[in-house]
């Protein structure tokens, strides 16, 4: 199975947080630095769920919030 989550946002509102998070690159949702995004950050990862024998493949798309 595979799933594309695009966060889309205002600047500075804890999407690149929300992404960390979920894929695994840190262990607390609240971030102490900010650098916003430039682009689109794309994070792949694969799971598994409780019930569902395929692998999930995910395409976590971390849009920056900056309208230019």
């Amino acid at each position: 199975m595979n799933l594309k989550i695009v966060l889309a946002g205002p600047q500075g509102t804890g999407k690149t947080n929300i992404a960390n998070f979920l894929s695994g690159h840190c262990d607390k949702l609240i971030s102490d630095t900010y650098t916003p995004t430039v682009g689109v950050r794309i994070l792949e990862l694969e799971t598994q769920m409780k019930g569902i024998q395929d692998t999930i493949n995910i395409e976590l798309w971390d849009s920056s919030g900056d309208h230019q």
